[in-house]
């Protein structure tokens, strides 16, 4: 430096400020930047201070408003140190809110019965809790004077060598949900009590619905008796009606022998009825409407009474309007049963009774009624009223009561509906019983052949008026008869003998008539395998008939028995017999035909000698148009093709031609049923010239009766 002048050195100096003076700017600015910096840094950390400190007094306050909602409160305590709370906490024990919280201030606070228990469970805590484990304890306070429960959460942290260092918890009202769980168990045991009381009251109703049904299957059992025990005496009274009605008898006779059988018949009808509504049946009782005058049916009404009861009978008064159509559907036994059963509830007053039926295009009205007072007191009776209106509902009438002073007027109104395409007869056959009709019907189906020759019928009954009347009737109807009184009877008369056919009771003793066509059906004979067994039993009701033939039997009669009925039964089951077997089937040839060897002379003698004249005659007209008629059907089945329709005019006509012995006949139509239609239209021609030469020859014998 020495060897520089000074000059240089001033230079130096110089370059060596400027430096300086750069280095010192830049410093300050330098400086003057990290002022900033740090300002704006400062000012930056204290916004955020702010906001963390309004956060957490968010977060707080959140806490706060989530411990009150959930009315809980936290505290905790360090070893030495003092408690600490949130502010919850007070609310929660009932203590001034600016109260710190004590030991003292505590007791003061938890029930009395409670103090004790919480002073040892806080000296076990503090002295025996293991470590890092929550414990819970519930307590009572006292809180404005009101018991509130509380539950109490805390854990404990020890320090490294064991010993206690730290105090965490929480503080629970839990009043509201002991409350809850109080009432939820009180729910339960009355749930279960109402349980235990259901479970008893279906215990009850099982024992009730055994009971119920034990008097049900009482009552079944009594009404299948009574009903089995009142049909039989029905068996004998109608059965023997009819066969009196192919006797010899003068107008008074016949007239009642016609009431009777008239009596019977509604009785009959009438048990049946009862019985199924009885049986719970009632709302739902068969009904089949006929064709059913009402002149007719009020008229012969007022017979019956006339002749049944005279003393109401001569009391009665009949107008008829002439509004009344000729014939409406209804059930003839249930109109005379309603009608008899007004009759009977007005016969105790002394006036006379006026029968009064009327129409207009939708009713028909027919009133019974009686001008006297004090008779009201007649149709007090529900339980019979329930039953007549039942019966009325059944046939879709119904009846109005129509009550005055010293009067009382009954009125059944029935739906003016006339019979599509049904022939206005006064009643259906069935019902409407003349003795002319039963004669007609009796001589129409009798007498029965089976394969040319009269029909074996064993008669199986243990009641000795059953058997007598079945044996009239096979007896009119040309079959020759055995009888037995039990099951066991029967099976060995079945082995020993050869029967066509076996009417068999079912209720019998030594062993039932099931049981016996059981025996037969498996004792190995071929004969009886193939025997026809008709069940003839007082059990009528539909569904047990059906049962029945399920069980075995060919077919099943219900009590009484009506010859028309069993006659048809049987001709079914012969002809079903005779057409199992003979000869191949083989096509007549058409030609003439003898007239004079078509009709058995003896049998048909037999049939129409023990006749009145005027009765011959009838039956013999009957006899032709049938002839007539069913030769008619034949042949336009064949035209028409269809053999449905000839094998039923076929099995007609067939049953006729037996009644009148033109048994050659009768072989012609079997041999015609088992052809098809092609040799049923080659054979037509000669069947017609048969069944011309029938009715010639049962014309010419008829004129040589007469004669």
């Amino acid at each position: 430096m020495n060897d520089i002048s000074a000059s240089e050195r001033i230079a130096i100096l110089e370059r060596r400020l400027r430096r300086a003076t750069l280095a010192r700017e830049e410093a300050e600015s330098i400086l003057e930047r990290r002022s900033r910096e740090l300002v704006y840094l400062n000012e930056k950390l204290s916004a955020r201070e702010d906001e963390l400190v309004r956060r957490l007094g968010e977060e707080t306050q959140h806490l706060l408003y989530a411990q009150r909602t959930a009315e809980i409160a936290t505290f905790h305590r360090k070893r030495g140190e003092a408690f600490f709370a949130s502010p919850e906490f007070n609310r929660l024990l009932g203590l001034p809110a600016d109260q710190r919280p004590n030991e003292q201030a505590l007791l003061q606070v938890i029930h009395p019965l409670d103090r004790e228990r919480m002073l040892r469970a806080e000296k076990d805590f503090y002295q025996h809790a293991p470590a890092n484990t929550e414990m819970a304890y519930e307590c009572r306070i006292l809180k404005a004077g009101e018991k509130r429960w509380l539950r109490w959460v805390m854990r404990r942290e020890n320090d490294d060598e064991g010993l206690f260092m730290y105090v965490f918890g929480s503080v629970q009202d839990i009043t509201g949900q002991r409350r809850a769980d109080r009432h939820a168990r009180a729910m339960a045991l009355i749930a279960d009590r109402r349980v235990k009381q259901l479970t008893r009251v279906r215990d009850e109703l099982a024992a009730s619905r055994q009971e119920a049904e034990q008097a049900y299957r009482a009552k079944s059992q009594f009404l299948a008796m009574m009903s089995h025990d009142i049909r039989t005496p029905l068996n004998g009274l109608l059965g023997m009606t009819d066969m009196l009605a192919l006797g010899e008898l003068n107008a008074a006779q016949r007239e009642r022998l016609d009431v009777a059988h008239e009596a019977a018949t509604q009785l009959h009808r009438q048990i049946e009825d009862i019985v199924a509504m009885a049986r719970g049946e009632g709302s739902d009782l068969d009904y089949e409407p006929q064709p059913v005058s009402i002149r007719h049916s009020l008229n012969n009404m007022v017979r019956f009474w006339c002749a049944g009861q005279p003393d109401v009978g001569a009391r009665l008064r009949l107008t008829l309007s002439n509004t009344l159509p000729e014939a409406v559907a209804s059930d003839p036994t249930r109109l005379r049963h309603l009608l008899d059963a007004f009759i009977e509830r007005l016969r105790g007053a002394e006036a006379e009774i006026e029968i009064h039926a009327d129409a207009d295009p939708q009713h028909v009205r027919i009133a019974v009624g009686c001008l006297q007072a004090g008779i009201e007191s007649h149709d007090r009776r529900s339980a019979e009223r329930h039953i007549l209106n039942r019966l009325a509902e059944s046939m879709g009438a119904r009846i109005d009561v129509q009550r005055d002073v010293g009067s009382l007027r009954y009125v059944l109104i029935l739906a003016n509906t006339p019979m599509p395409g049904a022939t206005t007869t006064p009643a259906a056959e069935e019902h409407d019983y003349s003795p002319e009709r039963e004669i007609a019907a009796a001589a129409e189906i009798a007498p029965l052949r089976c394969a040319g020759r009269r029909p074996v019928v064993l008669v199986v009954d243990d009641v000795e008026i059953n058997r007598f009347v079945l044996v009239q009737m096979l007896d009119a109807l040309g079959c020759d008869v055995d009888t037995a009184a039990d099951g066991r009877q029967a099976v060995d008369c079945a082995l020993q003998s050869r029967y066509d056919i076996i009417l068999m009771d079912i209720r019998m003793p030594v062993m039932s008539g099931t049981e016996a066509m059981r025996v037969l059906r498996a004792c190995g004979d071929t004969r009886t395998e193939r025997l026809p067994i008709v069940a003839v039993t007082a059990h009528a009701d539909p569904a047990e008939l059906a049962e029945l033939v399920e069980q075995g039997f060919n077919a099943a009669l219900g009590k009484p028995v009506q010859l028309s009925r069993i006659a048809t039964t049987l001709q079914t089951l012969l002809a079903c017999e005779s057409d199992g077997a003979g000869a191949s089937p083989h096509t007549p040839e058409a030609g003439a035909v003898s007239p004079t060897d078509q009709i058995d002379s003896g049998h048909f003698m037999s049939i129409f000698g023990p006749l009145p004249p005027e009765r011959r005659r009838m039956l013999l007209d009957v006899a032709v148009a049938d002839f007539e008629r069913l030769g008619g059907a034949i042949a336009t089945a064949v035209d028409n093709d269809s053999a449905a329709a000839l094998d039923q005019a076929s099995h007609s006509l067939k049953g006729v031609a037996g009644n009148f012995g033109a048994f050659a006949l009768m072989d012609t139509l079997a041999m015609l049923r088992r052809m098809d239609m092609a040799e049923a239209r080659v054979a037509l021609p000669a069947l017609q010239n048969q069944i011309e030469a029938v009715i010639e020859q049962a014309r010419a014998l008829f004129e040589a009766n007469e004669a």
